[in-house]
Formats: structure tokens, sequence, C-alpha cells
């Protein structure tokens, strides 16, 4: 087993890609998790993580977001640095809910939600997160009042969003069948499994 840091945007992304690493390399076992809430934590600790990355691998999930493409956004984030050999860095396109989507059996089976409603291709919805709450509003009630914010909430969902899909990529989520609709993803795979 070889020791690695997991460093994320938030709580999704960071149980999504601890099970992403299980399932593509088992010789990787994440011992430090780095999260706080967003990007800019992870942009203004890249520096760190590149230094960090030369005794101890590192891997790094961000999402796309707004970028043009991953190949900018790597290239704009390492602003002249060179990425060191112990650094993984992959970029989730567009965000970490289109490849929560991508496992079309696991989503269709969990929330009660028919899989041909489901977006054939993830990676290119433009808003993967508010694609995702539409779809939920057809889900059960417990689901919706748990992942769907109320009317004049300041936040797009609900107080149980990120516990309801963590309990989801736990239990029932598989990057196997979800690299079948996302490409980001299965790019991230090949890479880990190498890595």
């Amino acid at each position: 087993m070889r020791n690695i840091v997991l460093a994320t945007e938030d709580e999704l992304s960071e149980f999504l890609g601890e099970k992403l690493i299980k399932e593509a390399n088992t010789t990787l076992n994440v011992t430090l998790r780095l999260r706080k809430g967003g990007f800019g934590y992870l942009k203004s600790k890249l520096p760190s993580l590149c230094s960090l990355s030369k005794s101890q691998s590192v891997i790094l999930f961000t999402d796309l977001d707004n970028a043009e493409c991953p190949v900018k956004l790597i290239s704009h984030w390492m602003n002249g640095m060179e990425k060191p050999q112990g650094l993984l860095f992959r970029v989730v396109v567009r965000e970490i809910e289109s490849w929560v989507l991508a496992d079309h059996k696991a989503f269709s089976a969990y929330f009660g939600i028919s899989q041909a409603k489901l977006p054939s291709d993830p990676d290119s919805l433009p808003n993967p997160k508010a694609a995702l709450l539409k779809l939920i509003g057809g889900s059960r009630r417990e689901i919706k009042d748990a992942m769907i914010a109320k009317k004049g909430a300041l936040a797009i969902q609900g107080v149980g969003y990120n516990t309801v899909l963590v309990d989801f990529i736990k239990t029932s989520w598989s990057s196997i069948r979800a690299q079948e609709r996302s490409k980001s993803l299965k790019k991230a795979f090949i890479r880990i499994n190498e890595f």
C-alpha cells in the first residue's frame, strides 16, 4: 500500500474521489484529506501541495466550472510551476455532480427516477448541479426535503444535499459504470490506475 494525500473542493468531491481511487488502484491508501469549501483553497495551497508531492503522492480534484478546458485550467493554476511527478491533478468536467449523474443504474435505483430522464452525456451539461436538483424534484418526499432548498433560502441546495449524495456514493455509485457516460471520469480512472 502507498499512502497518498487527497485534496478536494468539498465533502462530496472527497467521498467520490476516495471511492474512485479505491476502485481504480487498490495499492493507494488515502491517509490525509484536505478540503475547505471550494477551489480557492486548493488553488492557494497548490505550491504547498507541489512541495508535499515530492515526498508523498498527492491527488487533487477540482471542478472545471466555467473554465474553457482542463488543460488551460491546470496551466493557469500551475502558473509556470513545474508539475511534480508525485502530483496527480484531475479536473472534473464540469462539476462533481456530472460524475454522480453518470452512473445511471445506481442513480435511478437510489432516487427512484427513470434512467430515460438522466443525461446521456453529463460532462456536456452547463450546470450539472442544477440538472441534478431538477431531477431530484421527481424523487421521494424525504429526498426532496433534504436536497432541495426551501423557498427564500440563500443556498440552491437543501441542508441534507451532501448527506444524501455521500450516502449514495458510499452505498450505490460505481465508477466502473459511470465511466461509460463520463469521459473526464474515465480519464481520471485510467490516470489513477497508472499512478
